[in-house]
């Protein structure tokens, strides 16, 4: 019974020690659940917080990286409207002329330019500006062809020219039309020959009413003039210029414009039982498909804008050709907005005679031959977030809708404003009504005329006031990108200052005291020492031991 007493608790001594062996082997108070169950538990929070805290922590550095590049871009376009405004004050100069207003132009261009390589700046392979959209560039610098205000005549007996329609050509052209036939009693021109560039080449045109087509889109009307005019020449260039326009993800330009019903008041005589005619195509499709969708019957008591809607996008998405292409919407002011899914070119055609049916809603006759604005403009102009500690999320992108648009209405943005500019140095000025609306063509796009004294005006005025809003626009949302950098650097602080505090409880609860324990292992190595020595002399062993 001794001996069997002595044993166990040698052996108890011996676990101890090994025990003690592997703290101080490992440097943990333990190795498995079981020796520690209620530390073992929380030890593995802690080591979970620890590593979320990590991930936080790169989130946060992410952050900080990305408006540190967006705050240095937004540093360059603020650069670059300051010449521009420089431009502008400079254009309002009496002393100058149109060569020099010219070469501003020119300037202004490349700085249209400018700015949209800017706002396509990129951090980590992903486009700053674009939103969530970040794979594909949110703007780009279109180029454009103005025709000019006046065209130029070497004669003093021929009658002015009017230029009409829209230049189609590849590049810019320089066009001389030469006048070979008039009639003598009335003094309309009848023939004429055109040529670009350089001149050598001649082609005859068709004359309808003094009108000839030039080629390219273009038509110039040369008004009565006297017999003498045989053999004059009428000259003009066509301005190239650049256009800021958002993009799609194909690189074609964005129509952002909504397209979307009147304000609608009566669903059932409105919209109960018509036709909505669409068209849609792509960029390789010459001719659009043209399909329509019939509504279902509104007029139930209790049937809402919310019942059309619906209507309208389960039949879109039962269409063989409209599925997945398009969406309708209600808008808070109770209009239905259409918006398209991808790049297609998508339009609701108007109302006319025959098969298949047509758009007859009342309620959608504004919106008639309008390309449908696509839902990647939304993409854009959305705020990404991240999250700076559980259940902390926070917005750090600035979109290029919010760097371009600078008011309310929708000649307030950047886009327009540019385009204003350099019209204007044309000697171009938007068309008005009488009531000072700015006009526009089918297509949405304003109508110029030529009127050189006014468009200086403007220049020096308008277009002044509003590149100060542009500016001040610029500065407000990088005051922004600033205050949340220092938000960012703030947090990062605290998410550091935080992992120290928890690695330090971590260390408390599973770490040992290397000290401790050593002492511990020598005072335990002296007991099992001393028990082997005491047993030794205590359990003599016997003649019947060796017989055992």
């Amino acid at each position: 019974m001794l001996a069997n007493n002595f044993l166990s608790d040698m052996n108890v001594n011996l676990n101890n020690m090994k025990t003690l062996q592997q703290q101080m082997a490992s440097g943990k108070k333990f190795r498995r659940a079981s020796d520690d169950p209620f530390n073992v538990a929380r030890a593995m929070q802690m080591h979970s917080s620890i590593n979320a805290n990590q991930q936080y922590n790169k989130n946060i550095t992410n952050v900080i990286n990305w408006m540190d590049t967006t705050d240095t871009a937004l540093g360059q376009m603020g650069n670059v409207f300051q010449s521009i405004r420089e431009k502008l004050v400079s254009a309002g100069n009496a002393a100058y002329g149109s060569d020099e207003r010219q070469k501003i132009k020119d300037e202004i261009n490349q700085r249209v330019g400018q700015v949209a390589q800017i706002l396509n700046t990129s951090f980590d392979g992903e486009y700053i500006f674009a939103g969530t959209r970040g794979a594909s560039k949110p703007v780009d610098s279109k180029t454009q062809f103005n025709i000019p205000a006046k065209v130029d005549k070497t004669n003093s007996s021929g009658g002015d020219a009017v230029l009409s329609g829209d230049f189609t050509g590849a590049s810019a052209l320089s066009y001389k039309i030469k006048v070979t036939g008039v009639t003598v009693a009335t003094g309309n021109v009848t023939t004429a020959e055109y040529s670009t560039d350089n001149g050598s080449t001649w082609t005859s045109t068709t004359v309808s009413g003094g009108t000839f087509d030039i080629g390219n889109g273009l038509k110039i009307k040369i008004n009565d003039a006297t017999a003498n005019a045989n053999g004059d020449v009428y000259s003009f260039s066509i301005n190239q210029d650049f256009k800021l326009t958002y993009c799609n993800s194909d690189g074609t330009e964005m129509v952002v414009d909504p397209v979307q019903s009147d304000i609608v008041t009566d669903v059932a005589a409105n919209w109960s039982g018509k036709d909505i005619k669409f068209s849609i195509a792509d960029s390789s499709t010459a001719t659009p498909v043209e399909e329509s969708i019939s509504l279902g019957d509104f007029t139930a008591a209790g049937k809402t804008i919310k019942d059309v809607v619906d209507d309208i996008n389960g039949k879109l998405n039962s269409s063989s050709s409209l599925k997945g292409k398009l969406v309708a919407e209600q808008t808070a002011d109770n209009r239905i907005s259409f918006k398209a899914l991808g790049n297609d070119i998508i339009k609701i055609l108007p109302d006319v005679v025959g098969p298949p049916p047509s758009t007859s809603v009342t309620d959608l006759q504004s919106s008639i031959n309008k390309q449908l604005p696509s839902t990647q403009f939304d993409n854009i102009q959305s705020k990404r977030q991240t999250e700076l500690s559980q259940g902390v999320l926070v917005g750090y992108n600035v979109s290029a809708v919010d760097v371009l648009k600078y008011g309310t209405s929708e000649q307030d943005d950047i886009r327009n404003l540019l385009d204003r500019v350099v019209k204007h140095l044309n000697g171009m000025v938007e068309q008005k009504d009488a009531s000072g609306n700015v006009l526009k063509d089918s297509s949405g796009n304003i109508l110029y005329i030529a009127d050189s004294s006014k468009a200086t005006s403007a220049l020096t005025n308008d277009d002044l006031k509003d590149m100060d809003k542009a500016m001040s626009q610029i500065l407000k949302v990088r005051s922004e990108v600033g205050a949340k950098q220092n938000r960012m650097e703030s947090a990062k602080e605290q998410n550091e200052q935080s992992n120290l505090d928890m690695t330090d409880i971590l260390s408390k609860t599973e770490d040992i005291d290397i000290t401790e324990k050593t002492m511990e292992f020598a005072t335990m190595q002296t007991v099992y020492l001393a028990s082997l020595q005491t047993s030794a002399k205590v359990l003599q062993p016997t003649l019947m031991d060796y017989m055992r």
